[in-house]
């Protein structure tokens, strides 16, 4: 159900930044490494354990997302969205997360070690 919600919010919407071969990777997998996922809207979705190591989410816009225990390691997230997301036990080691919105985002046991620009 959650990727079918994923499928239909980045069908209805024109491509921006992201690469659409990452993106059905992502969608396929629940998992994209190293992919350029930039401007991606993943608002509202439910994203519980997904793996985004390496991977390019500058702008992405997660407002409302369930990430729980997402891994975001390595990653660059500058000007994302995370605002009101449930990030709860995620890990944004060594990521950069350089003007990233967590306004109101839930950071119980989030792992910020070596971030920058938090």
């Amino acid at each position: 159900m959650k990727m079918l919600l994923l499928i239909i919010s980045l069908i209805a919407m024109p491509a921006f930044g992201f690469d659409q071969a990452d993106l059905d990777d992502f969608l396929d997998k629940g998992r994209c490494v190293a992919c350029d996922l930039s401007e991606a809207n993943f608002t509202g979705l439910d994203l519980t354990g997904s793996n985004f190591v390496r991977s390019n989410l500058d702008g992405a816009d997660f407002t409302g997302s369930i990430c729980i225990g997402c891994n975001f390691n390595r990653t660059s997230n500058v000007g994302a969205l995370f605002t009101a997301a449930d990030l709860t036990d995620s890990n944004f080691n060594r990521s950069d997360v350089t003007d990233a919105d967590f306004t109101d985002a839930i950071l119980e046991g989030v792992n910020f070690n070596r971030a920058i620009g938090r």
